[in-house]
């Protein structure tokens, strides 16, 4: 008999982190699945190592549950290279390498934490066909970020990283094959922000340790505000309450205090710091036990008569905090938000979440004491729902058929003789036959250019799909509609007549096309230097677009390069590339109002061509205002005229490089001086400089 192999793959776990709800659902997720189904589990952990080393935790595992234990940052480590990823942030980063480990082997199921996305690009490469076709995917939807910054009661403060990780977690989410809710709260918040899963459940998380009986607590001996230490656990809630005990009845009516949990912030510093100064204020002994992993803060509240776990958070969803009290019999006193209501059934032990709620609940309890809890927590259910996911069929198959005789490829070309052979010569051989190919001729002045333009022509022409035409100067945008009028096909891409193409382009974009339920998929490239001879050629950057994430899409570019696969139709619709000449972005804004006008883009999470990165390239030299401005009205044309006001007045605060600034060729040769130079330099000089070198190029040129 076979035995099934399933991957939870979590930023959070017991053991390299002390304690965490995440980290709790995982881990008894991994107990249930290898002591109760009999599979074979492994755990990839993406988060810092913060107790012991990887090591430690694999020969743990291994030795005492069979797991089979890897650390991220040591099987596929971050790639160093001078800026190697290009509009880019740390958790697409790293949701790109958990895609790259995953692909080289074969699990049944993979299951993702929606929290830092890293399941993201997996995601995309299964709805894009790409891989991971016959394995289910989850993903558990335990504390988005978004959500986060509303407990917090946070405004977002980090710009377009903030936006991107919204969509990111919200798609690894969405475009699982099941996406798992704790909690029914969970579950209609996530409709609030119209997320829209392809197929959805509310399963409480997994508790599998002792279960004992719920005591009345006569007397209380001790407070233990129980949860991390900071905002959106409830810390100034709680400690307002015991201020407000203190006016009414003194500081001798209050028990003894704790507070289990790790350090966090409040009242906008460190929470230890804080709560040192309250208990100096009031003249009380508290003790803060923030090094306690979470076995051990609940072995705490067990061992001593009349201890109460207080858990006064602002949200949350399904806390384990909850859950462990209620199994192993531990008296809580809870808030009413998230899905608390759904585990504590009795109103005694229940408060709203404001102060003087919260200090009536606590006198009372401490005058009178505490019934019995009524718990709405079933390990058995939560086991059941779990048994029933991990059956769940999981195989894609494609919705449409799109073959590459149904492909045009539209080249613009212009004073590019050196480098259009080389890009036809990718597409020969390319590993899919029978698509088309037009190439226009945008009146190049460049006499050498003109006659490589007639030699391709004449090279070509046995080849009765690959069309060689020329026109009077028009531009890009002008350019590129030309060509693709000239296309009989229903899908079209665009090239840069000085990009090369992978040999799997084609064959991979018409895969995707078949597979995605997108109208327009971009994909991965790869930058390399202009003048790099093929022989010896660096790859300098890679740009990992996130696609559809209009919002963010707004201040910078992420949705994709020109070099995308788009429907004819759609694309005739839109009245395709606008035609400016005096502004680059084009690509940037056909993008963006592909998806303003309500068609829908994903990503190919795969590099399918290489970039010639030019130093007098048109987005280089031309003015930053403009090329800006073009993107900027063209989601303006879509808002009304004050929230346009709102979104240029806002623009330059994210964009600090829109502004005019001198001719990107001149910069363009400066830091092409720098950079040479920068390779005489010794290696500890040459660490130092880089560096440097990195934030003025990005101030310079971005």
């Amino acid at each position: 008999m076979r035995q099934y192999s399933h991957c939870i793959v979590t930023p959070d776990f017991i053991g390299p982190i002390n304690n965490g709800g995440i980290g709790t659902a995982c881990y008894e997720l991994a107990r249930f699945f290898s002591k109760e189904r009999s599979y074979r589990v492994t755990i990839l952990f993406t988060g810092p190592m913060l107790n012991k080393t990887s090591w430690d935790w694999r020969e743990h595992y291994s030795s005492r549950n069979q797991w089979d234990f890897f650390c991220l940052n040591e099987v596929q480590p971050p790639k160093r290279d001078l800026r190697f990823y290009s509009n880019s942030f740390w958790f697409l980063e790293r949701s790109h390498r958990v895609d790259l480990w995953l692909r080289n082997r074969r699990f049944d199921a993979i299951h993702f934490q929606e929290w830092q996305a890293n399941g993201f690009c997996a995601a995309q490469a299964k709805a894009q066909g790409v891989a991971y076709l016959d394995t289910l995917l989850t993903c558990t939807v335990h504390s988005p970020h978004e959500w986060i910054n509303e407990g917090a009661r946070a405004f977002p403060s980090k710009g377009i990283e903030d936006l991107l990780q919204h969509y990111c977690e919200r798609y690894s989410a969405c475009m699982a094959d099941v996406t798992v809710f704790p909690s029914e709260h969970m579950r209609q918040w996530a409709r609030t922000k119209q997320w829209a899963p392809r197929k959805e459940v509310v399963v409480q998380n997994i508790y599998d340790g002792p279960s004992e009986s719920l005591q009345p607590t006569k007397k209380i001996t001790e407070l233990c505000f129980f949860g991390r230490l900071e905002t959106r656990k409830g810390l100034e809630v709680y400690l307002a309450a015991l201020e407000e005990i203190i006016r009414t009845r003194g500081a001798a009516f209050l028990p003894q205090l704790s507070f289990l949990g790790k350090i966090g912030i409040a009242c906008g510093g460190r929470a230890d710091l804080y709560l040192k100064e309250f208990a100096h204020k009031h003249g009380l002994k508290i003790d803060v036990m923030a090094s306690l992993d979470a076995h051990q803060a609940l072995d705490y509240l067990k061992s001593g008569s009349g201890r109460v776990a207080v858990v006064p958070s602002l949200a949350d969803n399904l806390p384990y905090t909850i859950v462990e009290c209620l199994q192993r019999g531990i008296p809580v006193m809870a808030s009413t938000v998230g899905g608390i209501p759904e585990l504590i059934k009795s109103r005694q032990h229940l408060f709203e979440p404001r102060p003087a709620s919260l200090a009536a609940k606590l006198t009372d309890a401490i005058a009178g004491g505490l019934d019995p809890v009524s718990s709405g927590y079933s390990s058995t259910a939560s086991k059941d729902g779990w048994g029933m996911i991990s059956q769940t069929t999981a195989k894609k198959d494609p919705s449409r058929t799109v073959k590459a005789n149904n492909i045009t490829i539209c080249v613009a070309y212009y004073n590019y003789g050196k480098y259009l052979p080389l890009l036809l010569s990718s597409l020969v051989e390319q590993t899919a036959l029978g698509f088309s190919v037009v190439v226009v001729n945008d009146g190049s002045t460049n006499r050498h250019s003109n006659e490589v333009f007639s030699e391709m022509r004449e090279r070509y022409v046995t080849n009765p799909s690959w069309l060689f035409l020329e026109q009077a100067n028009a531009g890009i945008g002008a350019t590129r509609n030309f060509a693709a009028s000239k296309a009989k096909t229903d899908y079209i891409v665009f090239m840069d007549a000085d990009n090369e193409a992978k040999p799997e382009m084609v064959e991979k974009m018409a895969g995707s096309m078949s597979y995605s339920s997108a109208d327009c998929l971009t994909c991965y490239m790869e930058g390399f230097e202009e003048n790099a001879d093929t022989a010896k050629r660096k790859v300098v950057y890679e740009f990992l677009p996130t696609g559809g994430c209009i919002d963010a899409g707004f201040f910078m570019n992420v949705f994709g390069d020109a070099n995308f696969i788009v429907k004819r139709g759609i694309f005739e619709q839109l009245g395709g590339f606008t035609t400016a000449r005096t502004a680059s972005f084009e690509d940037w804004e056909f993008l963006a109002r592909l998806q303003l006008r309500g068609h829908s883009l994903d990503v190919i999470p795969e590099t399918l061509f290489s970039y010639r990165h030019t130093e007098q390239g048109f987005s280089r030299t031309t003015s930053a205002y403009l090329n800006h401005k073009r993107v900027v009205d063209t989601y303006a044309a879509h808002l009304p005229p004050w929230a346009d006001g709102i979104a240029r007045a806002s623009y330059k605060l994210l964009v600090p490089r829109c502004d005019e600034h001198p001719p990107a060729a001149i910069l363009a040769r400066l830091v092409y001086r720098a950079r040479t130079t920068l390779r005489q330099l010794p290696p500890g000089a040459r660490t130092l400089a880089e560096k440097a070198y990195r934030r003025i190029k990005t101030q310079l040129l971005g």
